[in-house]
């Protein structure tokens, strides 16, 4: 806003508020006036009322009661109407209405006065009681609008109080003058107290027509003060003008066109006069004249700098373009605004390309664009710390990312002001996939030494756990041949046995597993192995998922390891629980036969057309994501949290199924849960199961040493044994069996012994007996051991190898087969 047009606004402001403060002071000063003098009129007119009150009462009623009293005038002419003093202020009141003063209000009033005309309004009531409570209460005053006028009210309290000639009036009806109970009724100002305040005097005095000529008189007075500021404020903004804004105007005229041209430096102003705006234009002018000379030193001095500059910078940029490393400068927009020649390399394009584009918007992947300039924003008010160090992509023209380690540093101007970023950036994008790959290898040595230490844990739990069945199923098969066949006991115990011969099947699966033992393949009913899985898996399965099942007894038979197949089929089961883990589901399992042609192994073109069997596993889960159903099967590769899975499972299903001559599909939509189809080729019969016919079990008397570090199993066998006939000599130390046996070396005719013992071990031992008779009968048992199997037994010369828990059956068939020969 120009100077002038700011003046003219703020002395009309100042003459409006200067104005409208006197106005208001005036008119506030008037009605105060007005006020006092109501007032003061106010209290003059009662005191006049009430010294004829005060006359009436003291000075003429009593003598007019002596002057009735001495001439002996009856009762019967008592007037009470005339004699009563409310009586006579009433009259008064009328009068004093009636009057001039018409507009006026005046009323003696009490509470359930005598006269209904002089009952007492709401501010009469209050008043009343102010001075029954507080006796030295005199008047009391206030302006209130009565019918939309204002009136100023003013009150003051009756100076006669009821006395006791009151009372014969005022106190009951029964004593006041008949004519009087006549005339009022005996309800009406009856039951006063002695002392009380009889009335009130109120006067309402009406200001209306006061507050209209105060109201005339300020308007009048405000039109003349604004007449006459109007008339300074034009005189003053004629002089202002002249001697102070037109001389500003030349000078801001002459200062605009030298800032528009240069060529006007060294012209000068003139204004004549010894005040400041002479002053003032007499150093504008040496100014401008000192400008004109620094202007052309300036230019040669710039021009050389410019050079200096130039010279320098195209030797920083020839240091930076020798590095070996991304050199990189954006300013507070984030826009490049220096990039050497190995950042133009790892963009892929030229440093004029580069130079002003956006680095945000062009070079870092989407995803976490907005991240990234939500930091460097922050960094750019100093609101956070540069990171010295760290790692991002970057995405170049050619469309592909490159890891770059970035070295941070703030750039600041002359004041400290932060104007920008520089960096030093190299590409590490090699070098983290040959750390990632080397850390996926060591990855898997870690889980290669972890499924050792698994393998090494399942040997010495199945030790242990065949040690444990073996006593049980001993004693359970002594008890079921020492009951007869009819008894309910022996179907009893058969049933213990047929767990633990369920057990015992437990256990080599566990071997197998761990690849402490392998199984050979066969000919395997899979509709039995199935069957038997799913019963497992019901026990560990959350009751929130349901299992279905559609199984073809006659599905066929596949030529497999039936703990193989076992493995699969929980570790897609268990895959699939996991999926229906949170809200629950279905999880379907189909077993059939189908016949398949070359049209639908086109994927598998190593595969023969032919008989299949069919294994179909469903859920009803999440699903898979489509850019994680390509990697399913890739070793490792897992989805699942922390902990919950290694990312082997699948890998280790296929790898099952290509060694059988199998295939297997998956198709899976979010939401719509996964379908595993797997194929296995069928072979031609079926497995057919042995008949089992109880036959009486052959018998001896030989003498046998029987040694185990267990005394259970000790015991038992030699319970077995002596079931048998045999004469058994049990030992649970096998150095001390050793000894035994080389004091007396004809009293044995078979030796069993137990793989693994403290002292000396089964082999061990087998070696040292047979070197005292070459031709001993030795059978070698263990429930689990990493140095012996069936193959370096009979390598050794053991006559017989049998894995624990060993029934009757198999001692009584191997020790008649090794004794007869």
């Amino acid at each position: 806003m120009k100077l002038g047009k700011r003046w003219a606004i703020q002395s009309a402001v100042f003459t409006i508020l200067a104005t409208t403060t006197l106005v208001l002071v005036v008119n506030f000063q008037l009605h105060r006036y007005a006020v006092q003098a109501a007032e003061e009129k106010a209290r003059m007119i009662l005191q006049e009322k009430q010294a004829v009150i005060t006359y009436v009462i003291k000075d003429l009623r009593p003598g007019l009661f002596k002057l009735i009293k001495e001439h002996g005038v009856s009762e019967s002419y008592f007037e009470p109407s005339w004699m009563s003093a409310g009586y006579m202020n009433r009259v008064i009141m009328d009068y004093f209405n009636n009057s001039a003063f018409s507009d006026y209000y005046y009323k003696n009033a009490a509470v359930n006065a005598r006269s209904p005309a002089n009952e007492a309004d709401q501010y009469e009531r209050a008043f009343l009681e102010k001075t029954r409570n507080n006796p030295e209460i005199s008047s009391w005053s206030d302006i209130v609008t009565f019918e939309g006028k204002p009136f100023f009210i003013y009150m003051q309290p009756n100076s006669s109080k009821f006395s006791t000639n009151c009372m014969r009036c005022h106190s009951v009806p029964e004593n006041a003058p008949a004519e009087m109970i006549a005339l009022y009724g005996n309800e009406r100002s009856f039951h006063k107290k002695m002392g009380d305040v009889s009335s009130v005097l109120s006067l309402r005095i009406p200001l209306a027509s006061v507050y209209a000529s105060i109201s005339s008189l300020t308007f009048f007075l405000s039109i003349l003060i604004c007449a006459i500021l109007g008339i300074l404020f034009f005189v003053q903004w004629f002089f202002v003008k002249k001697s102070f804004i037109a001389p500003i105007k030349k000078i801001t005229a002459k200062s605009s066109a030298i800032a528009n041209d240069e060529r006007l430096l060294g012209e000068q102003i003139s204004i004549t006069g010894n005040d400041e705006l002479a002053e003032m234009a007499c150093a504008f002018s040496h100014m401008s004249q000192k400008l004109a000379m620094s202007k052309d030193n300036l230019e040669v001095i710039v021009d050389e700098r410019t050079r200096q500059l130039s010279e320098s910078r195209d030797l920083a940029q020839k240091y930076l373009n020798i590095s070996g490393v991304m050199f990189a400068a954006l300013n507070r927009s984030g826009e490049i605004t220096l990039l050497n020649r190995k950042g133009c390399d790892i963009l892929k394009l030229t440093e004029e390309e580069a130079l002003g584009l956006n680095w945000f918007d062009h070079f870092i992947p989407k995803p976490m664009v907005d991240e990234i300039k939500e930091v460097f924003y922050q960094l750019m008010e100093g609101e956070t710390t540069a990171v010295e160090f760290h790692e991002n992509p970057v995405v170049n023209r050619s469309g592909n990312e490159r890891l770059i380690a970035f070295h941070n540093t703030l750039l600041k101007g002359n004041s400290g002001e932060i104007i920008g970023l520089l960096w030093a950036g190299e590409d590490v994008t090699e070098e983290r996939l040959v750390e990632k790959e080397k850390a996926n290898l060591e990855e898997q040595l870690r889980h290669s030494h972890k499924m050792e230490a698994i393998g090494t844990l399942a040997g010495g739990i199945a030790h242990d756990f065949n040690n444990i069945l073996a006593v049980i199923l001993g004693y359970a098969d002594m008890a079921k041949g020492s009951l007869p066949a009819s008894s309910p006991a022996r179907e009893q115990i058969e049933h213990v046995v047929t767990a633990g011969n369920r057990a015992k099947e437990l256990v080599k699966h566990s071997l197998a597993f761990s690849r402490k033992e392998s199984q050979k393949r066969g000919p395997v009913l899979i509709h039995l192995i199935v069957n038997e899985a799913l019963k497992l898996l019901r026990a560990s399965i959350p009751a929130t998922i349901e299992i279905r099942q559609n199984i073809d007894p006659s599905c066929g038979t596949i030529l497999a390891e039936p703990t193989q197949i076992h493995q699969i089929l929980l570790n897609l089961c268990t895959n699939a629980a996991q999926a229906m883990d949170e809200e629950g589901g279905v999880l379907q399992v189909d077993l059939s036969s189908v016949n398949l042609g070359s049209k639908d192994l086109l994927e598998e073109p190593g595969l023969k057309s032919g008989p299949y069997v069919h294994l179909s596993v469903s859920d009803t889960g999440m699903g898979i994501a489509p850019q994680h159903l390509a990697r399913i099967f890739d070793p490792y590769f897992t989805t699942k949290d922390v902990g919950k899975g290694s990312g082997m499972g699948l890998a280790v299903v296929i790898g099952i199924i290509k060694s059988h001559d199998g295939m297997i599909t998956v198709t899976s939509n979010p939401g719509d849960g996964t379908v595993f189809n797997l194929y296995f080729p069928a072979i031609p019969g079926t497995t057919k199961k042995e008949s089992i016919h109880t036959l009486p079990l052959p018998t001896g008397n030989e003498r046998i040493l029987v040694v185990d570090d267990d005394e259970e199993i000790v015991l038992m066998t030699a319970r077995i044994l002596n079931n048998l006939g045999y004469q058994t000599t049990p030992e649970t130390d096998s150095l001390k069996a050793l000894e035994l046996f080389s004091s007396q070396p004809d009293s044995f005719d078979l030796v069993i012994t137990d793989q693994t013992m403290p002292g000396i071990t089964g082999d061990q031992l087998a070696k040292k007996l047979m070197r005292i008779r070459p031709n001993l009968p030795i059978i070698l048992c263990t429930g689990y051991s990493s140095r012996m199997n069936t193959a370096k037994a009979d390598f050794m010369g053991i006559s017989a190898f049998l894995m624990k828990p060993v029934n009757s059956a198999q001692y009584a068939a191997t020790i008649r087969q090794l004794l007869e020969k």
